[in-house]
């Protein structure tokens, strides 16, 4: 895949366990690998027309016409939900997301991530996030649009309140100085909804494994 992103490596030092007893603290020990390289490449045109252009490149897929660049509602009956490849087309929506709003968007790493904790399930965010210095940068995404929704919120140690991974489902929570707070979900092939009748499948597999090291290892440093 061209547009390969390489992470920093995160330090080789063995990351502190959690505190017993806080709570959702899970796990927090780190496994002392060097992380993968990232995979992810976000940045372009709308996300459901590159989709569709990917599809036709890596092999047959349900047919699906566009009315036009911004409708991202196939021309087909909304019954059908089987989520399509959103391929590189929606990987380059998400990244725009990210980029149009921080200045410094190539010292970070991308993956997708959900709000979780029975918050606002609808509630999406493309999370950055770098080794040296350890830092999160969280973008709020709208997916109807594949826009920004909110401004992007920065953590690292100088503002870091707390770090944990919740045992129940496995998400992540930050919290500043200030008082936000965000609970967060990542998965390796997560589903997105961005629009009636048009679920797009999202390949994170590698960039999962790499943020999961890097959180365990922000957690420890917390």
């Amino acid at each position: 895949m061209t547009g390969l992103l390489q992470p920093s490596v995160g330090p080789d030092a063995t990351v502190r366990r959690p505190a017993a007893g806080a709570p959702g603290r899970g796990r927090g020990a780190s496994s002392g690998r060097r992380p993968l390289r990232y995979s992810v490449d976000f940045a372009g045109e709308s996300a459901a027309r590159l989709a569709h252009r990917e599809q036709s490149r890596e092999g047959p897929s349900p047919p699906v016409s566009y009315r036009n660049g911004r409708d991202m509602t196939p021309d087909e009956p909304s019954s059908s939900r089987h989520p399509l490849d959103g391929g590189q087309g929606l990987k380059h929506a998400l990244r725009r997301v990210f980029d149009s709003q921080i200045p410094n968007y190539g010292d970070y790493n991308l993956v997708f991530a959900v709000q979780a904790g029975g918050r606002d399930p609808r509630a999406a965010y493309v999370v950055g996030y770098r080794w040296k210095p350890a830092e999160l940068m969280i973008a709020p995404v709208d997916l109807a649009g594949i826009t920004g929704a909110g401004v992007p919120v920065e953590v690292n140690m100088t503002n870091l309140a707390h770090a944990l991974q919740w045992d129940e489902d496995g998400s992540f929570e930050v919290g500043t100085s200030t008082g936000r707070i965000f609970r967060f979900g990542v998965t390796a092939s997560p589903v997105l909804d961005v629009g009636p009748g048009t679920p797009l499948h999202l390949a994170q597999h590698e960039d999962v494994t790499d943020f999961t090291s890097f959180m365990e290892a922000f957690i420890g440093m917390s």
